[in-house]
């Protein structure tokens, strides 16, 4: 007796919740019909960047948002800077996005896009961790890698023949697809220091790479397929299983070295570990890499940060470090190749540096403008997605509480009305000092790695032009076929020694 009447309740509740799911659809649907609309998003890849780069352009001037038929349901999309600054001071969320990365395991980066105390908690850890005091010695760190990276080259150059027609030495080089391992290298110095493992075998940063795009690819695939969002479905795929492998390899290899670490400090893996020991272990060591600081930070509790955190963070750190930083410096330097007055001016810049110091390239101004204006016209980020908590007023109309907000860093930082060449790679675009650009998102949910990308990019950046002198060689096809921009051509240059 008692069954049927539990089963006539649940019933009643699951269609009450669909009556309640389809009313607030119509609600949505009505106010959404208030702006404008920019039709449907394009399957192609390619056209994905077309349709997005010219949003500002398909609507009436000083228009901040439109409307975007996607495969999830109708999006606002955000195409103004200073609407989205608004926006992201909300600190709105996408559950979608919590429910894909949780893939990952990285808990961390899931606490970066909340707004409870566990992203007070990850802020506050972040904001320690590349404090100016490290940044100076996390710039030293990478300076040596990269010059090493870069004597391959010179070596490279050497043993090259002139290309036909020409007298110079030099050699073809797809910045896409070579320099991500170059980077990855650097952000696994920062984390693992000297540390020495079996477990990080020499080809690691290159089959780290490989996962970590393959997971990227495969979290696109499961938005364009609403299907595989249900984790019963997307396990069984073939790809889906591929993806949880490489989401367990690299949690196993993050924690194979966390312990290579403890066991450098006497420590064995899996006993309690004394905090205040710990920290004066650390605090001898000449210098603490990230995984250091990691290992040291307390809670507001004073306990320690976990073990599954710190994994957490370690992924985090290489995921979003690595492709967002070697994108950009690969395009950077795409972009002065392109131009010999703008490659000019910073080279002449970067001749006056001598050791490529934190406090050197903090007086930097033509390279960190060059660097700007390639992250405002090719955001790394093209898409910030939320779902707004509560109502929005947009433009005198009202956004409802529930709907999907898409904010289009790639619209917004080409929208007219704030920059004076959208389409073009202008440096005039950046001259006022801190860029308008939103590629690092705003307050409060900015990249918390901003610092450090900024300082490592005028590095790469200024090492490799007072080296080599770069000539592009092939026109980029940009493409949003993923959480990140890519190129579908690859950004090909010809590298030539400085005279």
């Amino acid at each position: 007796m008692l069954f049927p009447i539990l089963a006539t309740l649940v019933l009643a509740l699951v269609i009450a919740k669909v009556i309640q799911f389809i009313l607030q659809k119509q609600k949505n649907s009505a106010a959404l019909s208030k702006f404008h609309s920019f039709g449907t998003l394009p399957k192609d890849k390619q056209e994905k960047f077309l349709f997005f780069s010219s949003l500002p352009k398909k609507c009436p001037k000083g228009t901040k948002c439109g409307t975007v038929k996607m495969p999830m349901g109708q999006v606002v999309y955000i195409i103004n800077p200073n609407l989205a600054r608004v926006v992201m001071k909300k600190a709105y969320r996408h559950p979608l996005v919590e429910k894909l990365l949780g893939h990952y395991g990285t808990q961390a980066a899931l606490n970066l896009r909340s707004d409870k105390s566990e992203w007070v908690q990850s802020r506050k850890f972040f904001d320690s961790l590349l404090a100016t005091k490290h940044l100076r010695s996390y710039v030293d760190m990478s300076r040596d890698v990269i010059n090493n990276y870069l004597d391959g080259w010179e070596a490279r150059l050497a043993a090259s023949e002139p290309k036909p027609g020409e007298t110079e030495k030099s050699f073809p080089i797809d910045l896409q697809a070579e320099f991500n391992e170059c980077v990855m290298q650097v952000s696994m110095n920062l984390l693992f220091g000297e540390t020495n493992s079996d477990e990080l075998e020499k080809d690691w940063p290159k089959a780290f790479v490989k996962m970590i795009e393959y997971c990227d690819e495969e979290l696109m695939r499961r938005v364009s397929n609403p299907v595989l969002l249900a984790d019963f479905i997307h396990s069984r795929t073939s790809t889906g299983k591929t993806f949880h492998k490489y989401c367990a390899s690299m949690q196993n290899t993050c924690s194979k070295m966390l312990d290579a670490r403890l066991r450098e400090y006497g420590i064995e893996p899996g006993k309690e570990v004394d905090a205040k020991e710990l920290r004066e272990r650390v605090s001898a060591t000449t210098n603490p890499d990230i995984l250091d600081h990691l290992l040291t930070f307390e809670n507001e509790n004073g306990s320690p940060v976990t073990r599954k955190l710190i994994i957490d963070h370690i992924i985090t750190f290489l995921g979003a470090a690595y492709g967002t930083t070697y994108f950009t410096t690969s395009l950077t330097l795409y972009n002065i190749g392109d131009d010999a007055d703008v490659q000019e001016q910073c080279l002449q810049e970067a001749l006056k540096i001598e050791n490529w110091t934190y406090d050197e390239i903090s007086h930097l101004s033509v390279i960190p403008a060059a660097i700007n204006e390639t992250l405002r016209i090719t955001p790394p980020v093209p898409n910030i997605p939320r779902i707004l908590e509560e109502d929005l007023i947009i433009e005198g109309n009202v956004v409802p509480k529930g709907t999907q907000v898409n904010i289009s860093t790639l619209a917004c930082n080409r929208c007219p009305d704030v920059f004076p060449s959208p389409d073009k790679f202008d440096l005039n675009n950046t001259k006022d000092g801190r860029a308008k650009h939103i590629s690092f998102a705003s307050s409060p949910h900015t990249c918390p790695g901003m610092r450090l990308s900024e300082q490592l990019i005028r590095v790469m950046v200024g090492l490799m032009i007072t080296r080599f002198n770069f000539k592009p060689e092939e026109e980029i096809k940009m493409e949003i076929g993923q959480t990140l921009l890519r190129s579908s051509t690859g950004i090909k240059v010809r590298v030539y020694n400085r005279k």
